[in-house]
């Protein structure tokens, strides 16, 4: 066959596929829609971890009900937020104290 035989061949053969499928095919597929984002998330707690999955903060309740925020750094001190000296300060005045250990990140 020569070139230009195929080339039209070819330009047939695409036509003719793009109506059979049109009017012959099953029926369109769409995209998925978008997951809907949830509105509330609620737990006692979120860990932070690092990449070897070990746990690097906290933010959670403490056993006693009160809220706290617990990061550990590099070389493994924890640090807290509210710190207990200023649990009692006005603006904590309605929380209880927290516990004087760490409880988020044992």
């Amino acid at each position: 066959m020569s070139n230009k035989l195929m080339v039209l061949f070819a330009m047939t053969a695409g036509f003719a596929g793009g109506l059979l499928s049109r009017y012959a095919g099953s029926a369109p597929v769409y995209a998925q829609a978008a997951p809907e984002i949830p509105q509330e998330i609620r737990a006692r707690k979120f860990v932070l971890v690092d990449e070897t999955g070990a746990a690097r903060g906290a933010f959670g309740v403490e056993t006693n009900g009160s809220v706290q925020i617990e990061v550990r750094d590099k070389k493994g001190q924890i640090w807290r937020y509210p710190p207990f000296a200023f649990a009692n300060h006005t603006i904590f005045s309605t929380a209880e104290a927290p516990p004087k250990e760490p409880t988020l990140l044992r």
